[in-house]
């Protein structure tokens, strides 16, 4: 076999595709289908409104940059330090903290399982809690599961009681001490 066959094979094999739904608001109306697409070190997104969401006399586009129109519009970042996701789902995505412990999460995963991939846009992006996302689009999986969802009556973000206890796990972060435990008190809660 070839070399480029082999190498054709390998990056066949470190594609992966993700499609979610989105939302809109707390009752979760449906609007559309989000594609993110990894493919070796590309990394892209589709959006496609849903017919229902089109002929809604309320409709909007849900982004700046997103026509109210059927079939998919594709976004792919202009530059390195640019999002591939539209934009209002862009601000979605977890700031620069949101996504160091995530990352030190996954670090600390990958040590005890190294068959675990590496991050992808799309993780960071779902790692968010739903109740604490910017704005009013949902994620939801194909099973209508919301991302990051917490139970009815329970809450992710931490109340103001936690206070002491969050800037200390935040504090270890910064210092590079965290425990497995710092960072999983602070998914969702401090990402």
């Amino acid at each position: 076999m070839s070399t480029k066959t082999t190498e054709k094979k390998a990056i066949a094999r470190s594609a992966s595709k993700v499609e979610l739904d989105v939302c809109l608001g707390q009752v979760g109306i449906p609007v559309g289908t989000l594609v993110h697409v990894k493919d070796g070190p590309r990394e892209f997104s589709h959006f496609a409104y849903q017919e229902e969401w089109l002929v809604n006399p309320v409709a909007f586009d849900i982004s700046p940059d997103l026509s109210l129109v059927l079939g998919y519009q594709l976004r792919k970042a202009p530059s390195k330090d640019d999002s591939c996701f539209f934009l209002a789902l862009a601000d979605t995505e977890p700031d620069s903290w949101g996504r160091r412990v995530i990352a030190r999460a996954h670090a600390k995963e990958r040590k005890l399982n190294p068959t675990l991939r590496a991050l992808t846009e799309v993780d960071y992006l779902c790692a968010v809690d739903d109740f604490s996302r910017i704005g009013a689009l949902r994620l939801r999986d194909h099973a209508q599961t919301y991302l990051r969802h917490v139970e009815e009556g329970k809450r992710a973000t931490p109340a103001f009681l936690e206070l002491e206890k969050i800037m200390a796990a935040s504090r270890a972060v910064e210092l590079s001490i965290e425990t497995a435990e710092d960072l999983k008190y602070l998914q969702g809660k401090g990402t």
